[in-house]
């Protein structure tokens, strides 16, 4: 006989009591696939940029049109985020996980045999397709199989599948296509990785059943009901701010650092700081957060830090320049996982967490529109990235402003309503 842990209770939107009965030992195997489902993405997306001279001649083109690439992907997020999220909380984590995978793969596989750059387009917005549902796919895991004095510890073991990823990609794709000799050759090892979990999550992955979700409602009025709910919209913001400056951070980072004289590849070196101050932060405050029961003052905590190591970036002494990346990585990723926390157990959007977090993440992903676009604009007026860093290191302390006014999560301000 299967153990099972004890009923966990809590209230959803509307005052519906949600309910989850879990194999402990299952809970991890979720986790587990969660993790990597986010490890996969950003290996499939990061594995290009140490490949873009290499696409750029093998095409033809201009490092503009070779920039395109990686914005089609981000496109895909914001057009598409939404409406996967009503079909996510409609089909439930096994279906929605494996399309994702599925389309990844797909993405990931074609631009490999692409003959023209059109077609290498068209292959990495299908790649983008997939991403777009990875971001709720994973909250859903973990609200439907951890309790919540494990969110977020859960919430922040996924998001580090992220960073993994982004390290994996740049550091591993070097060496594969000097074993390879071809990106095309390199891109296909992704390709095929990410094929072959794509049967691994529909073999493994499955979902509790829970009562009062929102999975039997017409399709529509979830959203509805996510649009509706200010929490949702102060989510976005906090989104925008800690997602946006990352994306920001990390594209400008290596010429930023180039602009104060450090050599490329040094350069590429610093800026991979970002993504290891995440592997830092993210048992300890995963851990920290549970603990303390509460989500609201670790992002109070977080900012000021975020804020105060991007302005050093063009600052601090060259001899210990990798701090400020370090630091950032350590303190914006960990206000963007409070966010993915709050998002998963907030009790007004719990009905609907992939919905909700489809229009947090859709809408959120203007920041890493916007953003870099800011930078680069006060960088070409000012002529130099001093101010623009002081511009962009400004943007985390909104969040103070906004996580004041979004509902606390934690355990603790639960069991006080």
């Amino acid at each position: 006989m299967k153990r099972k842990m004890g009923k966990e209770r809590y209230m959803g939107g509307k005052g519906v009591e949600m309910s989850v009965e879990a194999p402990p030992r299952y809970r991890w195997v979720a986790l587990s696939l969660a993790f990597s489902l986010a490890f996969i993405e950003h290996i499939l997306l990061f594995s290009y940029s140490p490949l873009i001279p290499d696409v750029v001649e093998g095409f033809g083109l201009s490092y503009a049109e070779a920039g395109a690439v990686f914005s089609i992907c981000i496109a895909m997020l914001i057009l598409l985020r939404i409406p996967w999220g009503v079909v996510v909380d409609k089909i439930g984590l096994r279906a929605s996980g494996t399309l994702a995978s599925a389309f990844m793969a797909a993405g990931g596989l074609l631009r490999c045999y692409a003959p023209t750059y059109a077609t290498f387009l068209a292959a990495n917005a299908l790649l983008g397709v997939g991403v777009a549902v990875v971001v709720l796919v994973l909250p859903r895991v973990v609200a439907k199989w951890f309790p919540p004095k494990e969110t977020g510890f859960a919430t922040w073991l996924y998001v580090s599948g992220f960073a993994i990823g982004s390290i994996a990609a740049l550091a591993l794709t070097p060496i594969i296509q000097a074993s390879l000799l071809s990106w095309r050759a390199t891109l296909a090892v992704y390709g095929w990785v990410a094929l072959v979990f794509t049967f691994i999550w529909f073999a493994l992955a499955k979902e509790p059943r829970s009562a009062g979700a929102g999975g039997d409602e017409h399709l529509l009025q979830g959203l509805k009901e996510v649009l509706g709910k200010r929490d949702t919209w102060l989510l976005t913001a906090l989104f925008i701010f800690s997602g946006g400056c990352y994306d920001t951070y990390v594209t400008w980072l290596p010429t930023i650092l180039e602009a104060r004289g450090i050599p490329h590849q040094q350069a590429g070196v610093y800026a991979s700081a970002v993504p290891i101050g995440f592997l830092f932060s993210a048992p300890l405050m995963g851990f920290l957060s549970d603990k303390v029961g509460l989500r609201k003052p670790f992002i109070y905590g977080f900012a000021p830090i975020a804020a105060f190591s991007i302005a050093l970036t063009y600052a601090m002494p060259i001899e210990v320049i990798w701090v400020a990346p370090f630091v950032t990585g350590f303190a914006i990723l960990g206000m963007f996982s409070v966010t993915m926390a709050m998002a998963a157990e907030n009790p007004y959007l719990l009905p609907y967490v992939s919905t909700a977090v489809g229009v947090i993440s859709s809408v959120g992903n203007l920041g890493s529109f916007l953003f870099p676009m800011a930078v680069g604009y006060v960088r070409d007026v000012t002529g130099s990235f001093y101010g623009a860093t002081l511009l962009l290191g400004a943007v985390p302390l909104l969040g103070i402003v906004v996580g004041a006014l979004t509902t606390e999560t934690g355990w603790r301000a639960a069991g006080k309503q």
